[in-house]
C-alpha cells in the first residue's frame, strides 16, 4: 500500500510543550535514545535535549545558555558542539552524551569593545503577543532626541533573526553604527519563525500589513521608552525579504526618512513558485494576495530617501526586480538611489564588493539621517 495514501498516523509522541523542536539530531538505536534541538525554556535560544525511544528521560544535556548547534556522528551519541551567545562568538566541543570538551575557542578582535545590545520584549499589534526585540544604543547618550534609530528587520516566514547567538558580520556592522552615533533596534514580527504555528500563520496571505503594523507598533514602543531616540529620524533597512519590507515600509508608512533595499522580490509573481506558493496560494486563485504584497503597486507612494541595491548575477532574486522597480519610481516622477553590482549574486560576496556594500549603507544614513534639522 501507498505510505503516503492516507491520513498520517501518530506512532508514539516521545515529548510535548509550547516550543518548538528545530531538528531530530540523532537516534542511537543502541542506547534506543533520540538526540533534538529546541528552544524550551526560550524562544531566543537553542538547547540539546535527548529523550528515550519509550518517552522517558528526557534531559537537556546541553549546560551554557545561549545557541547550541551540535553535529552528530550518525547514529550516535558523539557530537561537536558549535556554541555562541549575543556577546560571545562560536566555540566547539567534542562531546558524548552529556560529557564535553573543549576543542577551540574562537577569538574577539583586540582593540574594539562591543557594546551589548538590550534584549527587549514588546508586544504585537494585537496588544497582547509578545515580541522579541534587540536595541543597541550609543552608550552614554542622554540627550532628549540626540540619536537616529535605524530599524534593521527581516520579517519574513521562517526566519528568526533576534536569538542569543553570535551575529558575526551584521554584528560588526550594528556596532559601527553605534560607534557613529545610531541605534539599532532588529524586532521580529509576527509571520516570522521560532514562535510556533500561530505565530508563523499571521504570515498566511498577508506579506506585509500585519508584519508593519508589529515593526510600528513595536518602535513606538521603543521611542517612549528611550527618550534620547528621536522619533523624526527614523531609517530602516533590510536585505532579501527585509529590502521587500523595506520598499513596503517606506512606501505605507511616512515617518522614515532614510531607507536601504538590497535585493528586493518587488513582485512575488516574479519569486520562486515552490516558496510563494506555500504562503501566497496560487496566482491565478489568490490575485488579491499577490497584488496586496507587490511593491510594484505601492512604488508611487514612496516616500523618504531610498537606496536600491542589487547584484546584477542574483539567482535568487533576480535583478529584474529592481529593473522593474525602478520603472516604476520613474513613472511617478520619484527620485531614489541605485548600487548595482556587476555579476554578484544575491549574497553580494567578496571582500570588495561587500565593504564597499557596507561603506555605501554607512554614508546613506550619515547623509539622511544625521543632521537633526534636516527634512525629509
Amino acid at each position: 500500500s501507498n505510505p503516503l495514501g492516507g491520513e498520517a498516523q501518530l506512532a508514539g509522541q516521545l515529548e510535548s510543550g509550547d516550543y518548538e523542536v528545530s531538528g531530530i539530531e540523532s537516534i542511537d538505536l543502541t542506547n534506543r535514545t533520540v538526540y533534538y534541538t529546541s528552544n524550551e525554556g526560550d524562544p531566543r535560544q537553542q538547547q540539546i535535549w535527548r529523550v528515550n525511544l519509550d518517552g522517558s528521560g528526557k534531559k537537556r544535556i546541553s549546560t551554557a545558555n545561549g545557541f547550541h548547534e551540535p553535529d552528530f556522528a550518525q547514529g550516535k551519541s558523539t557530537y561537536f558542539d558549535n556554541t555562541s551567545d549575543k556577546m560571545t562568538p562560536p566555540s566547539l566541543d567534542l562531546c558524548h552524551a552529556d560529557q564535553c570538551q573543549n576543542i577551540w575557542r574562537s577569538q574577539l578582535p583586540e582593540g574594539y569593545e562591543l557594546v551589548k545590545p538590550e534584549m527587549l520584549e514588546l508586544k504585537a499589534a494585537d496588544g497582547k503577543t509578545t515580541l522579541y526585540a534587540s536595541l543597541l544604543l550609543p552608550p552614554g547618550v542622554t540627550s532628549p532626541a540626540s540619536v537616529p534609530l535605524i530599524n534593521n528587520p527581516y520579517g519574513g516566514p521562517h526566519a528568526q533573526t533576534v536569538r542569543d547567538h553570535w551575529g558575526g558580520g551584521n554584528f560588526f556592522f550594528d556596532q559601527l553604527l553605534v560607534q557613529r552615533g545610531f541605534a539599532v533596534l532588529h524586532v521580529d514580527n509576527r509571520g516570522m519563525g521560532g514562535r510556533g504555528r500561530d505565530f508563523e500563520q499571521a504570515a498566511y496571505r498577508n506579506f506585509g500589513p500585519v508584519q508593519l503594523s508589529d515593526q510600528l507598533t513595536a518602535i513606538d514602543q521603543v521611542l517612549a521608552k528611550y527618550p534620547q531616540l528621536d522619533k523624526n529620524r527614523l531609517g530602516w533597512w533590510g536585505w532579501s525579504w527585509g529590502g521587500t519590507f523595506t520598499l513596503n515600509a517606506l512606501s505605507h508608512s511616512d515617518r522614515f526618512r532614510a531607507g536601504v533595499a538590497v535585493a528586493p522580490v518587488t513582485d512575488f509573481r516574479n519569486y520562486d513558485s515552490i516558496y510563494t506558493e506555500r504562503y501566497l496560494g496560487l496566482p491565478a486563485q489568490d490575485a488579491d494576495a499577490y497584488r496586496d504584497s507587490s511593491d510594484l503597486e505601492s512604488a508611487k507612494n514612496l516616500k523618504g530617501h531610498l537606496l536600491l541595491v542589487h547584484g546584477t548575477g542574483d539567482d535568487n532574486v533576480h535583478f529584474a526586480n529592481s529593473v522593474q522597480y525602478i520603472q516604476k519610481l520613474i513613472d511617478a516622477h520619484i527620485a531614489y538611489d541605485f548600487q548595482p553590482y556587476p555579476r554578484k549574486t544575491h549574497s553580494i560576496a567578496g571582500p570588495v564588493a561587500h565593504t564597499h556594500l557596507f561603506e555605501r549603507l554607512l554614508w546613506h544614513f550619515e547623509t539622511y539621517l544625521k543632521p537633526a534639522g534636516a527634512t525629509q
